[in-house]
């Protein structure tokens, strides 16, 4: 079954290559309309998500329950199963590890590499406020969509980072693989300029004087992050350290940033977990 899902995002990415690209945008692939039709014969258990172009995005809408996102260009087959199977639920089960670092009433909440916007509808079902910041013009469109609902939702334009500046951001044929840092495989070859934040100085500029919780994927540049973040009170964080920093992983790194600054850490399934000590 994997095998044949991947076959099939082959065929997709294949026809987004040869799309218009603008911006960092991809716009919509002729071959995405039978995709909906393939992804339903592969997994016939899902033929209850609708998959079709939406203006300048993709939207995948769970007829079952209502939960629709919309994506920056069509969903592959893992996008495709988050939407079936609670995409909202599965970022919570992924970001959170029961007993030590959770999302709580009233937490105030960084959502750093935000992508369209699961974990950021997540915790805003609980916290006071969520910031979520992403670096893709394209992406950054969708994941405003998927959360003006919310009034305790600010979203920022860019990355975060260990230096306020403006980078380039490397482009991905995946959305969620873009990165500040050079892409390992299935770079489309260009890059555009996003501005870059640390922390530090994001955080005031929209109110926040401590944080409860700060989710990082940065797609390798999670130390980078941490360095931005330094001055900030913050009680638990989820960093993705999956091997996307030239192949390899950032955990050892960022478990040692974290028990240094006083935290305690766990990691479990490539998510370094930490949690300080005073909280």
């Amino acid at each position: 079954m994997a095998t044949a899902s991947s076959a099939i995002d082959s065929v997709l990415q294949d026809g987004v290559a040869e799309t218009l690209s603008k911006g960092g945008s991809l716009l919509p692939s002729p071959v995405a309309i039978p995709y909906e039709m393939v992804l339903h014969a592969i997994h016939p258990d899902y033929d209850f998500v609708t998959v079709k172009p939406n203006g300048e995005t993709w939207i995948a809408v769970n007829r079952k329950t209502g939960d629709a996102y919309h994506f920056p260009r069509c969903p592959h087959a893992g996008q495709y199963r988050h939407v079936a199977t609670g995409y909202t639920g599965n970022m919570v089960e992924k970001y959170t590890l029961d007993g030590f670092v959770e999302l709580e009433s009233d937490d105030v909440v960084v959502d750093g590499g935000a992508f369209v916007g699961a974990f950021t509808r997540a915790a805003a079902a609980k916290a006071s406020t969520v910031l979520a910041v992403e670096p893709s013009p394209a992406t950054l469109h969708a994941l405003k969509l998927n959360t003006s609902q919310l009034d305790n939702v600010t979203v920022v334009h860019g990355a975060l980072w260990h230096e306020s500046n403006t980078l380039q951001l490397h482009l991905g044929v995946d959305a969620s693989d873009h990165s500040l840092i050079d892409i390992d495989d299935e770079a489309l070859g260009h890059s555009v300029e996003v501005p870059a934040y640390r922390l530090d100085e994001l955080a005031p500029r929209h109110g926040l004087e401590s944080i409860d919780f700060l989710k990082i994927d940065a797609e390798g540049g999670e130390p980078e992050v941490l360095r931005g973040a330094r001055s900030r009170e913050i009680e638990k964080l989820a960093v993705d350290c999956g091997p996307e920093r030239r192949g390899t992983t950032t955990a050892g790194e960022v478990t040692d940033m974290l028990q240094e600054r006083g935290y305690s850490t766990a990691t479990e399934d490539g998510i370094v977990f930490a949690r300080h000590e005073d909280a």
